[in-house]
């Protein structure tokens, strides 16, 4: 089993839309670029369903800065708190070393 803070890359798993929308079509896949400043601060995600293809980071607290990043076109939102795009999916952080992998 590979440990959760050794060697490899973090990538990151969509498991669902949060909230009730139901099922997407990036459900399951793995994120691939995301853009927070897209269709003026909605943000778009392109996923990959290859583990290989995804973005790959260094560290778990690096994929989840990427995770959190705020829209510098629409900072916030009708309610008031940040608006980070791509927190409108339920993910999970995967540690991968080759063909080795633990989610984290």
């Amino acid at each position: 089993m590979l440990a959760a803070g050794g060697e490899g890359v973090t990538i990151i798993r969509i498991v669902c839309r949060a909230g009730p929308f139901g099922p997407s079509s990036e459900d399951g896949q793995y994120v691939r670029a995301c853009s927070v400043d897209a269709y003026n601060g909605i943000g778009h995600v392109e996923v990959t369903p290859d583990p290989e293809r995804a973005r790959q980071f260094d560290s778990v607290l690096e994929a989840v800065d990427f995770y959190r990043r705020q829209s510098n076109v629409m900072p916030l939102r009708d309610d008031g708190k940040p608006n980070r795009p791509l927190t409108c999916y339920t993910v999970e952080f995967v540690r991968r070393n080759g063909d080795e992998q633990a989610r984290v």
